[in-house]
């Protein structure tokens, strides 16, 4: 009796935990759709269209969307030719790729500001600038998401995921203060100095591997098939060399071996018309404070493609992974760069000491990046607390990390574009002439100086095109603390507490109410204006691109969002009319069809490099302005271009990659054309487009898919070498 007791008493006990753990599993599985439910109702209250996620946004979408992005839309049905669409992939696909190429299509179904749902949350997405330029500029109501920028939170906090918090203040505008000083115009001369050297050696690289493959003179084509990887190279170097103090060589010996004794080195490069013979003394990396095999390169290679398992898995488990395994590569990467960052960090403390030679050849000044961070150090600036080393490291890591990126990819993107569209090149091409005509009459033998940088309007087009279309980072993310209200429209919107913000600045660069109907097509002419038209009198038109862009566009010219301010919503900008007459049928432009459109844009350019005319009266001068029609930068409406963000948050490196860029592109085709290889080479137009639609997966920022490789032409004859300096 009491056996059977037993027995029931534990059958009974087991039915309990075994109902307790059904009811726990039961309310957990529902536990997401009573929150979906719940947000939804709070979404729908606002007033905007809502769309419902079946993946959060913010944290998991970078890894939803690579599952995602594999699956198909449509199925075969076999032993047919009939297809049948996966009801609701293609839908999924649109709401995860905002922010990437395509980043407008569902703006185009839901409005410029929607409202996405899922169980995490609520989402705002915007499009519109006006929303956008107003959330932006309101820092302290709109914040970063918590704990946004994790990823890059490698070696320590830094200015971009740095915010407010209850312990420390304002930490932000600690990092921003010490970081933005940084960037002054004492820098940027540097950076152009030091952009103009590494174009130069890349350039001399590129000329020496051709004539190692073809026998030829300097004058013959080459081809360039890493051309994003060497632009990477160009951008680690300049960013190490103008801010970080240490100036280093292009080549670089294999992973292992001893540096080469500086004094038997020598590296030829060209400044201006003279062939320059000169002994290196450059590093080929800079110190380290640990020993490792890597070297500066392929430790910052080895980093970025292992973010993934240097941010998820912790320090302990790396240190004991496999050497030859993905984790153990990813742990020596990580303790190499490391290695070389407190390395460069303690050369300048010592520089600033006055412990190291501080011959200018040697490194940069002490006004630089590491400088700041290290001042910042002993005392911070305003009454702010001193930053601490992990901050220090941390700031110094970004710098490098993104800004390399950046321009790199934006240069490797703008010499693709320039490639498929000659009739803009030969704009592009008529203005570096005319840049390098001017600093030859001045008598600058090594090329253009810094100062001309504001006259280098074509180049700064073509960046801020490229940068347009090709958006390195597409998403800004903000955060509503608390109830918020957002005008759009004319009407105010109540946006509620914890609602996290998505402003969409591919969607923005995309939307055809700010940019015009020929929004998708590259065309850097939108940006470039006459003086004359900045004054108030009517510009010179251009006509619609005849080159292919991602999307053909024909029936107006590409827009600009002219640089007025509506109260609620942009007014689309004044596309005039081209004649059927001037319209190409599409494809890659003809000779004839690129040379009157190249005239036409290059009607504004007449620069004038006379030794008379700098002489010449007052009088004659401002006879000679009315002549001559110097083009100038537009400059977009707040909230229109976000390539660097906007607001408090802008990017302190906006101009320092601007600069970089614009000396790279003087140095690559002073004396060179682009072009891309034909279909016999197995590429052609069609192919390229193709590349330049799609993006790398798993890439924090816009890039290509592949290399793609590329032609350089001389356009003009190699100049005698005029003076060698031994």
């Amino acid at each position: 009796m009491s056996s059977t007791s037993t027995t029931s008493t534990t059958t009974s006990s087991v039915l309990i935990v075994a109902l307790a753990v059904t009811s726990y599993l039961l309310a957990q599985s529902l536990r997401p759709f009573l929150s979906l439910y719940l947000h939804t109702r709070r979404a729908q209250r606002i007033g905007l269209p809502v769309k419902v996620l079946p993946v959060p946004q913010g944290a998991f979408s970078f890894f939803a969307f690579q599952l995602a992005r594999r699956l198909p839309d449509t199925i075969r049905i076999p032993f047919s030719s009939l297809s049948l669409e996966i009801p609701g992939v293609r839908r999924l696909h649109a709401i995860l790729n905002m922010g990437r190429p395509d980043g407008y299509g569902l703006h185009a179904e839901l409005g410029d500001v929607f409202v996405t749902v899922n169980p995490m949350g609520i989402t705002l997405v915007v499009a519109d600038p006006d929303v956008a330029a107003y959330i932006n500029g309101r820092r302290s109501e709109f914040p970063k998401p918590p704990n946004t920028g994790a990823i890059i939170n490698l070696y320590g906090r830094n200015v971009i995921n740095a915010e407010r918090n209850d312990v420390q203040g304002d930490v932000w505008r600690l990092h921003r203060r010490v970081t933005g000083a940084a960037f002054s115009e004492r820098i940027h001369a540097e950076v152009w100095a030091e952009a103009g050297v590494q174009a130069d050696f890349m350039l001399s690289a590129w000329q020496q591997q051709q004539q190692q493959q073809v026998a030829g003179g300097g004058g013959s084509p080459f081809v360039v098939r890493n051309l994003g990887a060497d632009s990477l190279r160009l951008g680690m170097n300049v960013i190490t060399g103008a801010a970080y103090g240490q100036k280093l060589a292009w080549s670089q010996p294999p992973s292992g071996h001893e540096q080469p004794e500086r004094k038997h080195q020598q590296q030829q490069h060209r400044r201006g018309n003279s062939l320059v013979l000169e002994p290196v003394r450059r590093p080929f990396n800079p110190p380290s404070a640990t020993p490792t095999t890597l070297t500066y390169r392929e430790s910052l290679e080895e980093v970025t493609q292992h973010l993934m398992p240097l941010f998820l898995t912790p320090h302990w488990a790396l240190r004991l992974a496999p050497r030859g395994s993905t984790w153990g590569r990813a742990w020596e990467a990580y303790e190499a760069f490391g290695g070389y960052m407190r390395g460069m960090l303690d050369a300048q403390a010592a520089k600033m000491a006055g412990d190291a030679d501080t011959d200018k050849d040697d490194g940069a000044a002490d006004e630089n990046l590491l400088a700041a961070l290290l001042r910042a150090r002993e005392e911070g600036p305003d009454g702010l607390r001193p930053m601490m080393q992990e901050e220090i490291v941390g700031n110094a890591f970004i710098f490098l990390f993104a800004g390399h990126e950046t321009t790199a990819n934006t240069l490797h993107y703008a010499l693709l574009r320039l490639a498929l569209h000659p009739e803009i090149q030969n704009s592009l091409l008529e203005e570096i002439d005319a840049l390098n005509a001017e600093a030859e009459a001045e008598d600058q033998p090594e090329g253009p100086d810094y100062a001309i940088f504001e006259k280098a309007v074509w180049c700064r087009a073509v960046m801020n095109e490229t940068l347009r279309v090709h958006t390195p980072t597409g998403i800004v993310n903000k955060y509503a603390p608390k109830d918020s209200r957002v005008s759009y429209r004319g009407q105010q919107f109540v946006i509620p507490a914890e609602t996290r913000i998505a402003i969409n600045g591919t969607g923005i660069h995309f939307n055809p109410d700010v940019w015009g109907p020929a929004e998708m097509d590259w065309w850097p002419a939108r940006w470039v204006e006459e003086a004359a038209a900045a004054a108030g009198s009517r510009p010179v038109t251009p006509v619609t691109p005849a080159s292919p862009g991602l999307r053909s566009s024909s029936s107006s010219r590409p827009g600009f969002p002219v640089q007025h301010h509506t109260d609620n919503y942009p007014t689309p900008p004044m596309t005039p009319q081209p004649s059927s007459s001037s319209l190409s049928s599409g494809g890659i432009a003809t000779q004839e069809s690129a040379g009157s459109q190249s005239q036409l844009l290059a009607a504004p350019f007449a620069f004038s490099v006379s030794s008379s005319s700098r002489c010449a009266s007052p009088a004659a001068v401002e006879g000679e302005k009315e002549k001559t029609r110097q083009p100038t930068l537009a400059k977009p409406r707040k909230g229109t271009f976000l390539p660097f963000s906007e607001g408090n948050r802008a990017c302190s490196g906006k101009k320092f990659a601007a600069v970089e860029f614009v000396r790279v592109v003087l140095v690559l085709l002073r004396e060179w054309r682009v072009e891309i290889l034909d279909q016999a080479e197995g590429w052609g137009a069609e192919r390229v487009l193709k590349v330049l639609a799609g993006r790398k997966a798993g890439a924090l920022t816009l890039q290509p898919p592949e290399s793609v490789p590329v032609r350089f032409v001389r356009r003009i004859p190699a100049p005698a070498p005029a003076a060698v300096i031994a």
